[in-house]
């Protein structure tokens, strides 16, 4: 599709085309490779003045960057539903609340409702299902429902694998090691972050 969009000069549905390049590298894991397709996106929106897909380039490479944990604050969060339809900002919103309302500065029905949104979001976007899952868990661990929670760790595991997505397996098997104090999980999830 982007060849011949391309070849066409129709820089918008080249955009449409290339949005879901950088979702889909970050969501096995390759970061490097999705942050390159994220500036790609960006600098063709920029020349077409695709204004929208200006503002979806510049939040995934947002994200993608703190996935990459060169990021370690955020200032000023707005707790406001956001538009955006990348998966990124629904889930980190909702890890936010979450960790908000760990640390008492956040409610749990404010935490429940960006996991609703996200699995929303989750519903029509199958590659957001396993991520959906883990913060259900997490949800679940916080609501004193440990059995639950475990439940859906091992459904956010068995969806990653079916969507081959070894970053977010990582992930989930992290959460399990850390709630279960369970080495064995976070020596699996080492492993995987090292591919």
């Amino acid at each position: 599709a982007l060849e011949i969009y391309t070849r066409l000069g129709d820089w918008r549905k080249w955009c449409i085309a290339a949005w879901t390049l950088p979702q889909i590298s970050q969501g096995k894991g390759n970061l490097a490779l999705a942050r390159s397709q994220w500036a790609e996106l960006y600098e063709t929106a920029v020349r077409s003045q695709d204004t929208r897909h200006q503002v979806r380039a510049l939040g995934g490479q947002f994200f993608n960057f703190l996935s990459l944990e060169l990021v370690e604050q955020i200032a000023a969060i707005s707790r406001a539903p956001l538009k955006f339809d990348l998966q990124e900002v629904f889930a980190t919103s909702a890890e936010v609340l979450l960790a908000l309302w760990e640390r008492g500065e956040a409610t749990a029905k404010e935490a429940q409702q960006s996991l609703k949104t996200l699995n929303n979001f989750a519903r029509t976007n199958g590659f957001a299902r396993p991520r959906a899952a883990r913060l259900q868990a997490s949800y679940a661990w916080l609501s004193g429902k440990e059995g639950k929670a475990q439940k859906l760790c091992q459904k956010s595991l068995a969806l990653a694998d079916s969507l081959n997505m070894p970053y977010e397996k990582a992930l989930t098997l992290q959460c399990l090691g850390q709630h279960l104090n369970d080495n064995s999980y976070l020596a699996e999830a080492e492993a995987l972050f090292k591919i």
